[in-house]
């Protein structure tokens, strides 16, 4: 399919020369996981396309979706948005990720991160959700140090 048949079929690709540079990018970021694979096509075709990865997606995003787990990633109450302000709506927030666990529900946190304003990190106020479903023995805590 050219360039017109998709601008035909796609209008918004016909603003300015916004397909040719989607195009330039494409080709630019393919070429650079060929390089990476040191010129093995097959690798690097399945490389781009993202087989042998793990998906990651927004809270957003899994409305409606299911799963077997769900991995809550960093829930430092500094990295889940401002929940000391908006304790209402990141409640929802977070219960909507939650429900979309069939089987099991997975949170990490870490104590410190590097090159921030405050690398200590805590989860006293977010620990909430920890209490709710430790309570009735839904929730085990495992604590890993390196």
């Amino acid at each position: 399919m050219g360039g017109e048949n998709i601008e035909a079929k796609f209008p918004a690709y016909k603003q300015g020369n916004y397909l040719k540079d989607l195009i330039n990018k494409f080709e630019n970021l393919f070429f650079t996981e060929y390089a990476e694979t040191h010129g093995e096509w097959n690798l690097a075709i399945e490389n781009f396309c993202g087989e042998n990865s793990v998906p990651i997606m927004t809270i957003y995003k899994s409305k409606g979706l299911e799963y077997s787990a769900v991995y809550f990633i960093g829930l430092e109450e500094s990295a889940f948005w401002n929940f000391k302000n908006q304790l209402e709506a990141d409640r929802w927030t977070f219960f909507a990720a939650l429900s979309r666990a069939k089987e099991a529900v997975i949170f990490t946190f870490c104590k410190q991160r590097t090159g921030m304003k405050y690398p200590v990190q805590r989860h006293n106020i977010i620990n909430e959700f920890f209490d709710l479903l430790q309570r009735p023995g839904v929730a085990e805590v495992n604590h890993i140090s390196r």
